[in-house]
């Protein structure tokens, strides 16, 4: 395996912070994770041309045949109107959709911040969206109403105090206390911010 990048091993330690599992494969980090409403896998790479970007993709486990690619392509477009950071993309010879965010690396490297806009935007967008576009991909339902429905259904990102496999889990398969009303106000804010006042 070649000598990795600094900025990986950075995104990688970061990634350990809200327990997400990565393991590298090649130049590239690999997981898996399992959100409130979804499941579904992501790949973290690192791009040295102009300078250097690293590109996060989050993947829909199935492939949309193509009589409903029209029909995901106006869910994703519906989608992507609101959000601010990140968005939904499809191959439309093959079908494959996936959620993107990049960032600029700069000689500094990259900050915290930008790091978990990287991660966390895919992990709330999947886990969030994943249902309604599965269901319009495989089935026959609007875009629109299911992109009213994906509004409205609860999504929730790990944190610090909690990983991804507690994010799914009920209220009596832990014995840590309730998130406290700062983290809450914190996690609404850091929606906010990844999705927009409309979301």
């Amino acid at each position: 395996m070649a000598q990795l990048p600094e900025v990986m091993l950075q995104v990688q330690r970061f990634l350990k912070k809200p327990g997400f599992i990565a393991e590298f494969d090649g130049d590239s980090l690999r997981g898996q994770e399992i959100g409130h409403n979804a499941q579904w896998q992501w790949i973290i790479r690192f791009y040295s041309r102009r300078g250097g970007i690293v590109v996060c993709g989050a993947y829909l486990p199935v492939k949309v045949p193509a009589g409903r690619r029209a029909a995901v392509a106006e869910f994703m477009t519906r989608a992507n109107w609101s959000l601010t950071f990140g968005n939904f993309e499809i191959s439309w010879s093959g079908g494959e959709v996936v959620f993107r965010t990049s960032i600029p690396v700069t000689d500094a490297g990259v900050s915290e911040t930008a790091v978990e806009h990287l991660i966390q935007a895919p992990y709330y967008a999947m886990d969030r969206y994943m249902p309604g576009l599965l269901a319009v991909a495989l089935g026959n339902v609007d875009p629109a109403k299911a992109i009213e429905e994906a509004k409205s259904a609860p999504s929730e990102a790990p944190t610090e105090e909690q990983g991804p496999a507690e994010a799914t889990a009920g209220p009596d398969a832990s014995t840590k206390p309730p998130k406290s009303t700062e983290s809450e106000d914190r996690e609404r804010e850091r929606r906010r911010r990844l999705f927009g006042d409309e979301n």
